[in-house]
């Protein structure tokens, strides 16, 4: 994701990866093979799920960082390629664990793995992955990048379970939210910058550099990820627009509305998004509120902030080729005198917003048709696989009724035995005067006979 804006009359340039990835092709053909090596397993099922997502588009923007940050320090070895794939492999197994826990349907225009194989599967392959990549740490050798991949790790657990905590609480404070998107996101992109420096055996200063370079990319990563949800289409986001608002998530956009709410705007957002009430019309009353209070413009200032601080961490290192795409890939932007055009490359495509005094207006780029068709053809094949879920839901709704009720048949007979048996071990067998007192007649013999068989019978 990169972001650029442009005077008008001015050529637009929009800033991609794209020079960062031509730069870094055949590393990252070598990362991409790793990851198809190490992905594989005799049990079937891993290599699968784990192509499934793996497989989806992403655009390998964390492990870039590591290729390139080595390799503008000065690394000329191999190392990096595995290091690359280990963080893949991290941001990859964090992705199956936060669709299960979102409940996600949709993931870069694609039905989830939890959606397709359940959630069992999704966070057990996802513990799959993450062994993966400590085994890629071990084997590198390096205990100061183990330190500071696993650090990462558990961080980012840390910022998922604070974020569960935040959820659906409308007195969510900016400082909150930022702690939470620094430990979830930001934390990964600065590991995966700073271990460049590590491999090229940088001093501490330029580990630094690179790690609040990584950091402060990423919290405008998130930040513009938070706005789109509130801004774009699924043919650019490559999810459902609204996730976050129908999951009662507390992002920047809404933190900064709250801020800015009347009496009665608190009330639609408590409903909305504590008790998750949500009716038809919600969404777009939502999107209404931000606009008139400037709540999206004013979380791409901060994300622009964010990147700009980025873009000064860079300032230690020489001027080349890598410096120059890590620049752009943390984004450009121009004064303009009538209008600010703001053009990011989202998931799927380029997706450009032009803020003025009417508000946020949605315009497809170059590639919006293409991406349109893509994005009608993936929500038919979704479409399909939600009635064919919906029916294995009914299915499975009515075998676990029929268990329940044998089960509670079952269990009812079983009672009634149990009590018999008490009955007998009190009074003793049919045909006794008292318990354990020998059967001396025949007709005992017979009654005693005659009880076994009912009881046998029963059991």
């Amino acid at each position: 994701m990169a972001l650029v804006a442009s005077a008008r009359g001015d050529e637009v340039k929009p800033a991609t990866l794209d020079r960062l990835t031509a730069l870094l092709r055949s590393d990252l053909d070598g990362v991409n093979t790793l990851i198809l090596e190490r992905m594989q397993s005799p049990v079937a099922l891993i290599p699968q799920l784990a192509g499934h997502i793996i497989a989806a588009g992403g655009k390998r923007l964390r492990p870039m960082l590591t290729l390139a940050t080595a390799r503008m320090c000065g690394y000329r070895g191999d190392r990096h390629i595995a290091l690359a794939a280990a963080v893949e492999f991290i941001h990859t197994a964090t992705l199956l664990h936060d669709d299960v826990v979102d409940a996600s349907d949709l993931r870069r225009g694609l039905a989830t793995a939890n959606a397709v194989w359940g959630n069992k599967c999704s966070v057990l392959v996802g513990d799959f992955l993450f062994s993966r990549a400590f085994q890629l740490m071990v084997e590198d050798g390096s205990l100061a990048v183990l330190d500071i991949l696993s650090q990462a790790s558990a961080i980012i657990a840390e910022g998922e379970v604070l974020q569960l905590v935040t959820s659906n609480d409308t007195e969510t404070t900016e400082e909150s939210y930022l702690a939470v998107i620094q430990a979830k996101t930001a934390q990964l992109f600065a590991a995966a910058s700073r271990i460049g420096a590590v491999l090229a055996g940088r001093p501490k200063d330029e580990e630094q550099a690179l790690e609040v370079y990584g950091r402060n990319l990423g919290i405008a990563f998130q930040l513009v990820d938070d706005m789109l949800d509130y801004s774009a289409q699924q043919t650019e986001l490559g999810k459902t627009v609204g996730d976050d608002f129908r999951e009662g998530k507390i992002t920047l956009p809404v933190v900064l509305a709250l801020r800015s709410a009347s009496e009665a705007e608190r009330g639609f957002w408590r409903r909305a998004l504590e008790e998750l009430e949500q009716q038809e019309g919600d969404l777009e009353r939502a999107i209404e509120l931000m606009t008139r209070h400037g709540t999206l413009r004013a979380t791409l200032d901060r994300a622009q902030q964010y990147a700009e601080t980025a873009r000064r961490a860079l300032a230690p290192f020489r001027d080349g080729s890598e410096r120059r795409a890590l620049d752009e890939a943390r984004g450009r932007r121009f004064k303009s005198s009538h209008s600010d055009q703001i053009m990011y490359r989202s998931r799927n495509g380029l997706a450009a917003f032009k803020i003025g005094q009417m508000g946020t207006r949605y315009h497809i780029g170059t590639t919006g048709a293409r991406l349109a068709r893509d994005a009608r053809a993936r929500e038919s094949r979704m479409d399909g696989m939600r009635r064919a879920l919906e029916s294995d839901r009914r299915t499975n709704a009515r075998l676990v009724r029929r268990k329940y009720l044998v089960a509670r048949y079952w269990f009812s007979r079983t009672e009634a035995l149990s009590t018999k048996m008490r009955k007998v071990l009190i009074e003793g067998h049919p045909g006794r005067s008292r318990p354990g007192e020998p059967i001396c007649t025949r007709q005992a013999k017979v009654r005693q006979s005659s009880w076994c068989r009912v009881t046998r019978r029963r059991s």
